[in-house]
């Protein structure tokens, strides 16, 4: 199990059921192997039990929250908080595998094209997943109202 290890998950105080799915994790995906069908089941099954990761989020008024909840040289799974008015810099992943799902409250990203321009508006809600298969990818994301918490999955990790 690594949430860089078993005395830094007992710090953060993390529950019995977290504990179970970064150990399922680390099994399926700690290798960096991303299949896109098998993440995406894998977050299918979290979606069952929302509530606790909820009860891991954190939120700062400065700027959305990344909370770190595994990482290995090869993947990283990281639950990000947002409030109101948040938003990240428009950005790719340096040739990353992304994928993510919104755990509660509503998410837009902006994609755009090669040349900067915007290419989608998307909205994203509870229960959705998203992967993002182009490594060239350049998006925003942002929380305009209320508050969300959405978890990602990197490979190799944003670090």
């Amino acid at each position: 199990m690594s949430l860089h290890d078993h005395e830094e998950s007992q710090a953060m105080n993390l529950n019995p059921d977290l504990e179970l799915i970064l150990s399922d994790f680390s099994s399926r995906f700690g290798h960096g192997s991303l299949v896109p069908h098998e993440v995406k089941a894998w977050m299918d099954a979290q979606m069952q039990r929302p509530q606790v990761y909820l009860e891991h989020a954190s939120y700062d008024d400065e700027g959305y929250s990344r909370n770190v909840l595994f990482e290995t040289k090869q993947t990283e799974l990281v639950l990000v908080g947002w409030q109101a008015g948040q938003e990240t810099p428009k950005h790719d992943h340096e040739g990353r595998s992304c994928s993510f799902m919104v755990l509660s409250g509503d998410i837009e990203e902006v994609r755009f094209d090669s040349s900067g321009h915007v290419s989608a508006q998307l909205k994203h809600q509870a229960r959705d997943i998203v992967q993002i298969s182009d490594p060239t990818a350049i998006h925003q994301m942002a929380c305009r109202q209320g508050r969300a918490l959405s978890l990602h999955i990197y490979s190799p990790p944003m670090g």
